[in-house]
């Protein structure tokens, strides 16, 4: 048998398993002290970044495109999307806040801020794509790639 998991009792004599050593109790209580820490850095100094946008399409076609930012909030109305509206909030987050299509998972989405994450209305045919805001990256650069 693996005597490296076989501690010997004092008192007995008998060999007994050992399953866990202090080192190892100290390894797995600093894993997820780390993991923890890592997630309150990330939340309290969010990495800068030059901003994002909102591009807004209809089918193929592009409406618009909105900053994402504290001076762009409020609520927004387009000509081309009728009964549709979108709401930007203070925290640089863009959803539907109204829409006449039957299902309303658009409305229900809620507020969308990452980068690349999109928001869809199927029935009108409506994307909203949030892009980064700076011009330095390349538009023919690869977004996705399935494999």
């Amino acid at each position: 048998m693996d005597e490296t998991n076989r501690v010997r009792n004092q008192e007995s004599g008998e060999f007994k398993r050992q399953f866990f050593k202090k080192s190892d109790c100290f390894l797995l209580a600093l894993i997820p002290l780390l993991a923890l820490l890592y997630f309150f850095q990330s939340q309290l100094f969010p990495a800068k970044s030059d901003g994002n946008r909102a591009v807004i399409y209809h089918y193929d076609q592009i409406v618009t495109t909105i900053p994402l930012d504290a001076q762009h909030s409020g609520l927004y109305h387009f000509p081309e999307l009728p009964n549709v509206e979108f709401e930007v909030n203070k925290h640089s987050a863009i959803r539907f806040s109204h829409n006449d299509c039957s299902a309303q998972i658009c409305v229900r989405s809620g507020f969308q801020s990452a980068r690349g994450s999109s928001i869809v209305c199927l029935p009108k045919g409506i994307l909203v794509r949030i892009e980064a805001l700076s011009k330095s990256v390349d538009p023919d650069a690869l977004d996705l790639l399935i494999g």
